[in-house]
């Protein structure tokens, strides 16, 4: 008798901590859906503990228990005198992922310096009183595999802990636009791709401003023959390069066209080297680097074939803005700004909250000079330190960029 009795008291104790689990759930899901809402504004002060616990009819630890939870997400935080504000800048207004299918070693590897801009560009979005919106960078997210991190993402994103997420990959190829990540209410998505879906912007770097405004530097400067040594041998590509070269008098032979793995980049010095150890009157007088994971290594090639930069030579090399390689030559610095991509995909995000459809934003190249801020030499110091952040819920017609 004594067993069974103290059977039922556990069984009891059991089902009361499940009763209190949900209540606790009821609550964080009523309270952060009435800040979402604007019951709450941002920054006004919240209700009392006291008054909460009347409201829900619940004990004092439920209630301490959701405002725990309310405050780890960011919804309120707590004054030096106690009273809970509504967070000046709550997750679901101010708080985007930039989210990696990859580990962070995809993004250390050669040939991802456009990754590795882009993570640097966003840490400058700190949350801080300067800056008020944050983004974190996610990695390893990835849900043919799913692990216990890609579940507690998806659950931080269901609670609205972000105002939204940014796919540097295409979401495509990597699958992770048939998630559900995608498609959650109130969480756009905005991804680096050229044509936009019925759930994710697409933010796409406009190839045509790229080329052309390579072309029109070389044609200025009175430049005929052309040499271009890329990882691009598509010919969506190179079809309206040929073209607005022939358009602009540049002659391109076939063999001046070479193209290199940005994964084995140092086979562009080899290339560059042979190429302009030719008689000064059969080589090229112009040179298009077109991806910057290529264009140290193409330049050195040059250095040593002993060519004058700018003289024999007018060079313009890809570069992902703000850092920049601090070049051993002379040459133009073309490209995307990414700081221009980020508040480009921001936007995105922002104008699908205020219920337009997703749609297509272009980013154009820019010269260097016309970049807003300085560059950041990519000599600086080591890309910002970022890790596998996992936000818990409550349950814990244009023509293809060249690649980046």
């Amino acid at each position: 008798m004594k067993d069974r009795h103290l059977s039922n008291a556990k069984s009891g104790m059991k089902k009361s901590a499940r009763n209190n689990s949900v209540r606790r759930k009821d609550v964080v899901a009523v309270l952060r859906e009435e800040i979402i809402r604007g019951v709450y504004k941002p920054g006004s002060v919240f209700p009392t503990r006291a008054e909460l616990q009347q409201r829900f009819h619940t004990t004092p630890v439920t209630i301490q228990h959701a405002m725990d939870i309310l405050r780890r997400d960011g919804f309120v935080y707590s004054s030096a005198r106690r009273a809970t504000y509504v967070s000046p800048s709550p997750p679901h207004l101010f708080r985007y992922a930039m989210v990696f299918t990859t580990p962070p070693a995809s993004v250390e590897q050669p040939g991802a310096r456009f990754f590795q801009t882009l993570i640097t560009v966003a840490s400058a979005f700190d949350g801080s009183q300067r800056e008020p919106r944050k983004i974190v960078v996610q990695f390893s997210i990835e849900f043919e595999k799913e692990s216990h991190e890609t579940r507690a993402f998806l659950s931080s994103a269901r609670a609205h802990c972000f105002a939204g997420l940014i796919f540097p990959q295409h979401p495509y190829v990597t699958g992770i636009a048939d998630s559900p990540l995608c498609g959650i209410p109130g969480v756009p998505c905005a991804a680096i791709m050229d044509k936009p879906s019925d759930r994710i912007g697409a933010v796409m770097l406009d190839g045509d401003s790229l080329i052309n405004k390579a072309l029109d530097f070389f044609a200025d400067r009175k430049r005929k023959r052309l040499a271009v040594i890329s990882n691009i041998s598509d010919p969506s590509f190179q079809a309206p390069v040929m073209a607005g070269a022939r358009h602009r008098g540049l002659t391109i032979k076939p063999y001046w066209w070479q193209a290199v793995t940005n994964t084995t980049p140092q086979f562009a010095e080899n290339i560059a080297h042979l190429m302009f150890s030719e008689d000064i009157k059969d080589r090229p007088d112009a040179l298009f680097i077109t991806d910057d994971n290529l264009a140290d290594y193409a330049l050195r090639g040059v250095v040593a074939a002993g060519i004058k930069v700018p003289y024999e030579l007018e060079v313009v090399a890809h570069c992902n803005f703000p850092c920049g390689s601090p070049g051993i030559l002379p040459v133009r610095r073309l490209g995307y700004d990414a700081r221009t991509i980020i508040e480009t995909c921001l936007k995105s995000i922002d104008q699908q909250r205020r219920g337009n459809p997703p749609g297509k934003h272009l980013v154009p190249a820019v010269f260097e000079e016309e970049v807003s801020l300085p560059a950041i030499p990519t000599d600086a110091g080591p890309m910002p330190q970022v890790s596998a952040l996992s936000f818990s819920s409550t349950n814990s017609g244009k023509k293809p960029a060249p690649s980046p």
